[in-house]
C-alpha cells in the first residue's frame, strides 16, 4: 500500500541525522512505496509551508555527511502561540501545512510538556489529528518517588488531566498514577489490588490501557503493571539493576508505541521495551557510564527490528 511521509529534523547539534533520515527513507521505499515530502529547516518549514517531494538519489550517499540534508532550526516551543510582528498564527500554519500535504498520523505520542501552553498546543493538535484509525500514547513526565517536577504546579496537573481524556494507552510511573487521580502516593509501595483500582479509575477517564512503569517490586526487581479495560492485569517483570538514568522512561514510551503501532499487543510491547531497557542498564553499569550521561541506547536499536 502505498504511503505518504513526511521528515522533519529540527534542533540543535545532533550526531547521525542523515543516517536516520536515509535509513527512514529505505524502509520507507522498501515497505510502503512511499512518497517522502522533505520538510525544510525543521518546524520554519512546517510553518512556512516550505518543503519538496523528495526522489530515491537524494538520500543516496549522505550516511557520512554531516548536519543534515532538510536543515533545521530552533524554534522555540514556548513562541509557538505568540503572534510576531508577521501575523503569522504559527501553529495554524503548521496544521495548514499538514492538511495542504495530506499528512495524517498513524500514532501520535506526548512526552515532557513544561508548560500549560504546550499542553494546549498539544490537546488542539490531538482534537484536528485524531481519528478512529490512529490511536494517542500520552508519557506523562510529571515527577517520580512521591514528588513532582518544579514545572507541575496545580494548573499544570489540572492541565494534565485534560490530556488523559484524549489518551487511548497512557503510561505513567506511580507517582503520576496517584497525581492525576489526586490520590495519596503509598510511600511503602502499592498493593495490586490498590493498582487495579486506581487504573480502573483512570480508564473511567478516557484511557483504555495503562501501564504503570518503574514498580519498586522489592530490593531485586522493578514491575510494569498493564490494565486493559475490561480485561485481567498483566506484569512485566524485570531485574532491578543500578541506579535511575534519565530518558530511561522516554524509550520505554517510545518501543510501546513502535511496538503496538506494529501490530504487537500492549502485553509483546511492554515486555519488548523493558528486556530492551534493562540490556541498555546492563551495559552501562557494566562499563561504568556515568549516570548523568542517561541511557545508552544507540548501540542496540538493532534489537527492535528483531522478532520478540
Amino acid at each position: 500500500m502505498k504511503r505518504r511521509i513526511g521528515i522533519l529534523t529540527s534542533g540543535g547539534d545532533c550526531p547521525g541525522l542523515n543516517a536516520a533520515i536515509c535509513g527512514v527513507a529505505r524502509a520507507a521505499y522498501e515497505m510502503f512505496d512511499a512518497e517522502i515530502i522533505g520538510i525544510r529547516n525543521g518546524y520554519g518549514g512546517l510553518i512556512e509551508g516550505d518543503y519538496q517531494e523528495m526522489r530515491k538519489k537524494q538520500f543516496s550517499g549522505i550516511l557520512t555527511l554531516g548536519g543534515t540534508i532538510l536543515g533545521t532550526s530552533r524554534t522555540p516551543f514556548r513562541n509557538m502561540r505568540v503572534i510576531e510582528e508577521n501575523g503569522v498564527d504559527k501553529v495554524a500554519a503548521m496544521k495548514k501545512t499538514y492538511k495542504d500535504l495530506k499528512l495524517d498520523f498513524d500514532a501520535i505520542s506526548t512526552g515532557f510538556l513544561g508548560s500549560e501552553q504546550q499542553v494546549d498546543i498539544v490537546l488542539d493538535f490531538i482534537r484536528h489529528f485524531k481519528t478512529d484509525r490512529n490511536f494517542v500514547i500520552v508519557d506523562p513526565v510529571m515527577g517520580d518517588y512521591g514528588k513532582l517536577y518544579r514545572t507541575y504546579t496545580k494548573e499544570m496537573c489540572d492541565k494534565m488531566k485534560e490530556l488523559v481524556h484524549y489518551a487511548d494507552i497512557i503510561t505513567p510511573n506511580l507517582t503520576e498514577l496517584c497525581t492525576l487521580l489526586d490520590a495519596p502516593y503509598p510511600e511503602n509501595g502499592a498493593s495490586i489490588e490498590e493498582l487495579k483500582e486506581m487504573c480502573g479509575k483512570l480508564a473511567e477517564r478516557g484511557p483504555k490501557h495503562i501501564v504503570v512503569t518503574g514498580i519498586h517490586f522489592n530490593q531485586t526487581q522493578i514491575a510494569n503493571f498493564i490494565y486493559n479495560k475490561g480485561e485481567d492485569f498483566q506484569i512485566v517483570m524485570v531485574d532491578r539493576i543500578g541506579g535511575d538514568r534519565s530518558g530511561t522512561g522516554d524509550v520505554i514510551a517510545a518501543i510501546i508505541a513502535g511496538m503496538y503501532l506494529n501490530g504487537r499487543s500492549l502485553y509483546e510491547s511492554v515486555k519488548k521495551a523493558a528486556d530492551y531497557v534493562s540490556k541498555c542498564i546492563r551495559y552501562c553499569e557494566e562499563n561504568e557510564v556515568p549516570s548523568y550521561w542517561g541511557l545508552c541506547f544507540e548501540m542496540f536499536m538493532k534489537d527492535l527490528t528483531e522478532e520478540a
